[in-house]
C-alpha cells in the first residue's frame, strides 16, 4: 500500500478543501452586499475573524457545525502526525464524513442567498 506519511497531507488538504470553499462563497455573499469591493473585503474577513474567534469559544460538538472548523482540526492533526504523536481522525467527524457535510450544507446555502441578492440588485460584473 501507500506510505501513510503520503495518504495524510491529502486526506488533511481533502478535508479543508471545502470549508476555504464555503469561505469564498461567504466572500461572494458578502460582497454583493455591499457597493464597494474594498468595503467588502474589509467586512468579509471581519465577519470571518469574528466567527472564527466565536467558533474558538465553542464546545467541540458545537465547533463540529461551522465550516470554520475543518481546516484547524485538519491541519492539527497533520501537526500532530509529523510530530508522531497521533495518526488518528475523531471518529465522529470522519465516520459520518461531517467535514463534507458542513460545509456543503454553508455552500448551498451562501450560494442561492447571494445569487437572489445579485438578482434584486442588478449588479452588472
Amino acid at each position: 500500500g501507500i506510505a501513510p506519511f503520503l495518504v495524510f497531507p491529502g486526506a488533511v488538504l481533502f478535508m479543508s478543501f471545502l470549508a476555504f470553499l464555503a469561505a469564498g462563497f461567504w466572500g461572494i455573499l458578502v460582497s454583493n452586499l455591499t457597493e464597494s469591493s474594498g468595503y467588502a473585503v474589509a467586512i468579509g474577513l471581519v465577519l470571518f475573524l469574528v466567527a472564527d474567534l466565536g467558533t474558538g469559544m465553542m464546545l467541540d460538538r458545537s465547533k463540529q457545525k461551522m465550516f470554520m472548523y475543518y481546516p484547524t482540526y485538519a491541519f492539527e492533526k497533520l501537526a500532530q502526525f509529523s510530530e508522531g504523536t497521533t495518526t488518528r481522525w475523531n471518529g465522529d467527524i470522519d465516520g459520518s464524513l461531517l467535514y463534507l457535510l458542513v460545509p456543503g450544507l454553508y455552500i448551498a446555502a451562501f450560494i442561492p442567498l447571494a445569487f437572489s441578492i445579485f438578482r434584486t440588485r442588478s449588479i452588472t460584473a
